[in-house]
């Protein structure tokens, strides 16, 4: 199931400020895999894999 919702969105956007997957899960106090599972789901619904890989590099 492909999740696109407001909570997706702000641990992307935990993901880009921090700079890491564990700094979002951190920020969000989740577990890391569980930040990992819902950017793998974002870049699912977007089809855009890679997606956290081309922000956090920028």
């Amino acid at each position: 199931m492909s999740r696109l919702d407001l909570k997706t969105l702000r641990l992307f956007a935990a993901i880009c400020e921090e700079g890491t997957l564990n700094g979002a899960a951190r920020r969000a106090a989740i577990a890391p895999s569980a930040v990992s599972k819902r950017l793998a789901e974002l870049e699912h619904a977007l089809g855009a894999p890679y997606l956290a890989a081309l922000v956090v590099s920028s």
